[in-house]
């Protein structure tokens, strides 16, 4: 411990941050496409076909999906656990509100252990712009 003190102390304030710099940081989180704040659980790739979006007087509408090999309860669990922490307030162990706007989630097997999982933002019934 009083070596690594001693090192400290020894070094310019310049040349620590530097070294800090160069450390390699872990990979940044992927957003769902047409859906800027919504994070991609590790283990679902966007589909290539990209998001549907249609904007209305009343709000933004987007239909987007991703597949991968997971377990539904793990998609269910992340997102359960992850989107409150974005501002999105649960409705049930699908459906989520946050300013104006309703976040349905839907989770198709595939099989062979493959999901789907559709994201769906649709504007809140009343809601105007």
């Amino acid at each position: 411990m009083k070596i690594k003190t001693n090192i400290l102390r020894r070094c310019r304030p310049g040349l620590l941050l530097a070294a800090m710099i160069f450390v390699p940081l872990p990979a940044a989180a992927q957003f769902m496409p047409g859906i800027a704040d919504l994070p991609i659980m590790a283990g679902l790739k966007p589909d290539s076909a990209g998001p549907v979006i249609f904007d209305t007087p009343q709000g933004r509408i987007v239909v987007s999906s991703a597949t991968g090999r997971i377990a539904e309860e793990a998609v269910l669990r992340f997102y359960s656990n992850t989107l409150p922490q974005l501002g999105w307030y649960r409705q049930s162990a699908l459906e989520f509100t946050r300013a104006g706007e309703n976040l349905k989630l839907e989770v198709l097997p595939l099989g062979g252990g493959r999901i789907v999982l559709k994201f769906m933002v649709a504007p809140s019934a009343g809601r105007v712009r």
